[in-house]
């Protein structure tokens, strides 16, 4: 690495801990640090659902699993596009009516009691366990890669800053990092593709070393496999 890629590589780093530190000095109270006060524009909302969506699975994962099975990965993984529409239209807009509600069990809760909070909190653990570990493994490959590192160190320096800044800033910190890493993301991946394309010959080159079976919907899957992993990612 250059001394340029150094100066990119830590810069960043700086500026996520900056954020941590002035977000920090805005929580007053529990409702700031979980949701962020609900003052949360949509402009920013969708910047920072998007950056959380284009994560480690959705960028290194996909394109990887594309690669290995062609288009059929991309085809499945369409569920989780439409599924997050669905939520959207038909679920999203009647949170509005549950004041005071700051997680998903406080509306469990409301509906069918503490019990079901209970379970919904230990499925959203489960959950995002899984999620933070997959992130974690990217993160640790990145680090790997770019500098050169073991990856469990790289992910103990990755995700010790996440936790540092998500620990002391709350929500607020991960939207406005977020906000940042959508910004980064939505310059970064196009320069990528296109460097990629100049790498390999250009698009034509590309293709003609794709074998067939890659570029047809199911590709050497069986259907049944198609529809359980659309139906998980759904």
């Amino acid at each position: 690495m250059s001394i340029l890629d150094w100066i990119c590589v830590v810069g960043y780093f700086a500026i996520l801990g900056l954020i941590g530190v002035q977000t920090s000095k805005r929580i007053q109270s529990v409702e700031d640090y979980n949701v962020a006060g609900e003052k949360v524009t949509w402009p920013i909302l969708f910047a920072s659902l998007a950056a959380s969506v284009l994560g480690g699975g959705a960028s290194t994962g996909m394109a990887g699993n594309v690669f290995k099975d062609g288009y059929v990965f991309m085809f499945v993984f369409c569920a989780y596009g439409i599924a997050s529409v669905l939520i959207g239209y038909f679920i999203a807009p009647r949170l509005k009516s549950y004041k005071g509600a700051q997680t998903v069990g406080d509306i469990m809760e409301k509906h069918y009691g503490k019990s079901a909070k209970l379970l919904t909190g230990i499925l959203s653990v489960g959950l995002c366990t899984g999620i933070l570990g997959g992130q974690a493994l990217a993160l640790g490959t990145m680090f790997n890669v770019i500098l050169d590192i073991p990856p469990i160190v790289g992910i103990l320096i990755g995700m010790g800053a996440v936790i540092l800044y998500t620990s002391f800033g709350g929500v607020w910190a991960v939207i406005q990092t977020d906000v940042v890493q959508f910004i980064l993301l939505g310059v970064i991946l196009p320069l990528t593709l296109i460097i990629g394309l100049f790498a390999v010959g250009g698009t034509d080159t590309l293709v003609a070393k794709i074998p067939d079976v890659h570029l047809t919907l199911l590709g050497d899957w069986e259907l049944a496999h198609f529809i359980g992993l659309f139906i998980t990612f759904f």
